[in-house]
């Protein structure tokens, strides 16, 4: 009789057993290396019992030729490859990695001292010897003090430098790449292709570097999808993503991982982390002595090897710099640019294409302009329509005012201060029916500026200057540009364009015509900082920081300098 009860109690056990493992099945709750297959066999050796490989330099140039730069122009014309060497496998084989087949994505492992900074600067490096900028562009986000790409950003291929010290740089990098995805997304749509590479002349392919990539959740969480989306739709974009953390559980989404097909794993303290990332415990046991140590895993095959050191750093970019000028490649424009300065005294040598207008004898350029990722020259077409700037006193509205009267008289307008006897000497002008403000003002010869001007806006002043200011900005032949403190007389018609100081007041910001998004973006340094406003030109706003203005000594007209 105990017997059989027994057995009774053991089946029973067991079938509460499976039907728990059932239900965690199904809930999704397990352990995530248990979701990672185990591999049935194990590497021949250890990346520890590898021999040291040769510097970097030397594995790139084959160590003969003291001028590096002309082995990597005749590996330019061989047309560009993403599978290049970091280091030595088993049996003295060059250990190759090609983001494009094995990826498109990687995932970088290993605990502090293990060395990734270096494998991630050693594989940059192979990659910019391996391909022009024409042809291969690096992003790099540094969430580690910004030290690992400090050197690498002078590379011609770089196109962004970040790091975890100027957070709001960060966040406008991803936006820029996000911006990125979809103008490449665009490009295929339009030429009907499916992947980048069917253009006849894609863009560049795309490397974006991230060290300590768990920063990026951390401390940018409301950004991480734009890096998901990357890795989702990257491979047939040309956009490839180099994920380096010291823990990889946790810290990248499944999402992500769905996508992450290249995992490369240094040392790690134990044998979930490696098998989270290799299928194995084999990356625990990697000696902490042997830095560079590694495993690489695709998917497919389970690879030991050491990472190759960098004997000058220094020395390597600028040969790879010196190619660069030998074969006539540039510099490509930066994907994006660090926030506004405080203070600007000189503009760009530059302008950027998309902030240049037509009819450019009549474009006055106060400043510079923000679109969130990169700036552009900010330029007035003074034909366009009347200019009012408006906010609050002390911001520096004067200072603008003065800036467009100089601006003015450089093409060759005529500036008259209303405040001037000559000015209100001048005959009345006659009626004209009031204009709509897109309506272009091709012969007008003449400025007027006017400061303060909030009294002489009233319709109820019925002073000579007043009555003359106001019909002034209906008038097809002049041009306004006067100075209040509020909207409160000034209507779209009247000034079509604006410079508008954000006072604070989110009602009253909103009432002078600044979006309300926009308004979410100004932190409080945007209210702070002398000349910086917002610019209203038509349905275009942008955050834009004026030009120091520079009073000359001869200035015949009177722009107080006091608001």
């Amino acid at each position: 009789m105990v017997i059989p009860g027994l057995l009774g109690c053991l089946a029973s056990a067991a079938l509460m057993f499976d039907n728990m493992r059932d239900e965690t099945h199904r809930s999704g709750d397990v352990d995530e290396a248990a979701q990672v297959p185990s591999l049935e066999h194990t590497p021949p050796v250890r990346p520890d019992d590898l021999p040291q490989p040769p510097v970097l330099e030397d594995m790139l140039t084959g160590g003969d030729d003291p001028l590096a730069w002309r082995v990597f122009v005749r590996r330019w014309m061989d047309g560009p490859t993403l599978r290049v060497p970091v280091g030595c496998a088993h049996d003295g084989h060059t250990m190759r990695l090609d983001i494009g087949k094995q990826g498109p994505h990687a995932l970088v492992a290993g605990t502090t001292g293990s060395g990734k900074s270096v494998l991630l600067q050693a594989w940059c490096l192979a990659l910019a010897s391996a391909n022009p900028p024409s042809r291969l562009n690096f992003v790099f986000l540094d969430f580690k003090g910004g030290a690992t790409f400090h050197h690498l950003a002078t590379l011609p291929h770089c196109v962004g430098n970040v790091s975890d010290l100027d957070l709001a740089h960060a966040t406008r990098a991803l936006i820029a790449l996000e911006r990125e995805l979809r103008r490449r997304e665009q490009l295929v749509a339009q030429a009907g292709c499916t992947a980048l590479d069917e253009l006849d002349n894609p863009p560049p392919r795309l490397v974006i570097v991230a060290d300590e990539f768990h920063a990026v959740r951390a401390m940018l969480p409301d950004y991480l999808d734009r890096v998901t989306r990357i890795t989702s739709l990257g491979r047939s974009l040309g956009m490839h993503l180099i994920a380096c953390t010291q823990n990889p559980l946790g810290q990248v989404s499944a999402d992500m991982k769905a996508n992450i097909s290249l995992h490369v794993c240094l040392r790690v303290n134990d044998a979930v982390q490696s098998s989270a990332m290799l299928g194995s415990g084999v990356g625990q046991a990697i000696s902490p002595r042997c830095p560079g140590a590694a495993y690489g895993y695709d998917g497919d095959c389970l690879q030991p090897f050491r990472c190759c050191a960098i004997g000058d750093i220094r020395r390597l970019t600028r040969q790879i710099m010196l190619a660069c000028r030998f074969v006539g490649e540039h510099q490509p424009a930066p994907l994006f640019s660090s926030p506004l300065p405080d203070v600007v005294d000189v503009l760009p040598i530059t302008p950027d294409p998309r902030s240049v207008v037509d009819d450019a004898a009549m474009a006055v350029s106060i400043g510079i302009e923000d679109d969130d990722t990169v700036w552009h020259v900010a330029r007035l077409r003074l034909d366009r329509g009347n200019i009012a700037i408006i906010g609050r006193s002390g911001g520096g509205r004067s200072s603008v005012l003065g800036l467009v009267a100089d601006e003015a008289r450089r093409v060759g307008l005529r500036v008259m201060d209303v405040c001037d006897t000559a000015w209100r000497d001048m005959p009345p002008l006659p009626r004209v029916p009031h204009m709509s403000p897109g309506r272009h003002r091709h012969g007008i010869r003449e400025l007027w500026v006017a400061d303060d001007a909030d009294e002489l806006l009233d319709p109820l002043n019925d002073d000579p200057a007043a009555v003359r200011l106001r019909a002034g900005l209906r008038d097809g032949n002049v041009t306004v540009a006067l100075v209040a403190g509020t909207a409160r007389h000034i209507s779209v018609q009247d000034a079509p364009i604006r410079i508008v100081f954000p006072t604070g007041d989110r009602a009253h910001d909103v009432m002078l015509g600044i979006p309300p998004a926009m308004l979410s973006k100004l932190s409080h340094d945007d209210y702070a900082v002398d000349g910086r406003c917002v610019l209203l030109d038509g349905a275009r706003a942008s955050i834009t920081q004026c030009l120091r203005y520079q009073h000359p000594q001869n200035d015949d007209i009177s722009v107080g300098a006091t608001s």
